[in-house]
């Protein structure tokens, strides 16, 4: 499961196909600022109230729940993809060593 926060949860087709990719439910919770709702469960762990983050589960307020796609397209159009990056890494590297050197 991922809880989701934020500006990003506003676009309701970019959180379902999110969840598709990365086949995982995501729950959508709009309690207020996700670096300090992230913040206090930091502190949470920190202080020994929960031992791993599987534990803060109970703090979240889910609003709305998207369940994964199963689609053979989206599977076979994110194989594509990652075979297009996997193509272009090199060039990547030289692109960024130009950043670099300037």
């Amino acid at each position: 499961v991922i809880y989701a926060n934020g500006g990003f949860i506003k676009s309701e087709i970019w959180i379902k196909r999110l969840s598709s990719i990365l086949k995982k439910k995501i729950i959508v919770s709009d309690q207020g600022d996700a670096a300090l709702f992230g913040a206090y469960l930091l502190g949470l762990k920190a202080i020994g109230v929960i031992k791993n983050y599987e534990e803060s589960e109970i703090y979240f307020q889910g609003e709305k729940v998207y369940e994964p796609e199963v689609s053979e397209v989206l599977d076979d159009l994110f194989l594509i993809y990652q075979e297009a990056v996997g193509k272009n890494v090199s060039i990547l590297e030289k692109l960024s060593g130009l950043q670099d050197n300037r």
